[in-house]
C-alpha cells in the first residue's frame, strides 16, 4: 500500500512561479516574434523602395493557370488603396538565334499602360 506524503508548503508557491515564468516567457517569445515581422516588413519596404520602382508584377501560377483576368486587376486597384493603376501584361518566350545558331532563350513582354480614371 502506497502512503501519502502530506504536501510540502513550498510546493504550491513553486508551482506558481513556474506557472508565472511560464506566462512570461510565452508573452516574451510572442512579443518578439510580432517585433521580428515588423522588423522584416518595414526592411522589405526600405528594399522595395531602393531599387527606385513602384511596379508590382502579380501573376496566377499553376498547372491550369490562364494568368489574371484585366477586369479582375482593375478590380483589385479599385479596393487596394495604394495601387495608383492595373495594367495588362503579357509574356511569350522561346529560343534565341543568330545565323542559324541558337544563342540562348529570350522573353518578350508587352503591356499597354492603362491611365488612372
Amino acid at each position: 500500500q502506497r502512503r501519502r506524503h502530506p504536501d510540502h508548503p513550498l510546493r504550491g508557491r513553486l508551482r506558481t512561479a513556474l506557472a508565472l515564468i511560464g506566462v512570461a516567457v510565452g508573452i516574451a517569445s510572442v512579443t518578439t516574434m510580432i517585433s521580428l515581422g515588423e522588423i522584416a516588413k518595414s526592411r522589405l519596404r526600405a528594399e522595395f523602395a531602393s531599387l527606385g520602382t513602384d511596379i508590382l508584377a502579380i501573376e496566377a501560377s499553376g498547372r491550369d493557370s490562364r494568368g489574371m483576368a484585366l477586369p479582375d486587376a482593375t478590380r483589385l486597384a479599385e479596393e487596394v488603396p495604394s495601387i495608383v493603376t492595373a495594367a495588362p501584361r503579357i509574356t511569350s518566350g522561346g529560343p534565341l538565334t543568330y545565323a542559324g545558331k541558337r544563342m540562348g532563350h529570350a522573353t518578350l513582354q508587352g503591356s499597354r499602360r492603362r491611365s488612372p480614371a
